[in-house]
């Protein structure tokens, strides 16, 4: 397994439509409305780098109203 943290700038007015859009795909575990320099935060595990990529590339990022999204790899798990 595969597991990737994908931090996300919405359009203000899109926040809801697009967490209810994320909530949709089976491989996004968590998805936390945030404060700060980011909207939202979503935890992804995939079975491969392949899939992940395809669900970034392909879903996450065509979602109506997100504006960026920066991705960062687990390395390891430690708790």
């Amino acid at each position: 397994m595969v597991t990737a943290i994908v931090l996300i700038n919405s359009k203000p007015t899109c926040i809801h439509e697009i967490t209810a859009e994320l909530a949709r795909l089976p491989e996004l575990r968590d998805i936390y409305l945030v404060t700060g320099e980011y909207d939202i935060i979503c935890t992804v595990q995939a079975t491969d780098n392949r899939a992940l990529s395809t669900i970034i590339t392909q879903h996450i990022v065509h979602v109506n109203g997100i504006e960026r999204t920066k991705t960062f790899l687990a390395l390891e798990t430690v708790k």
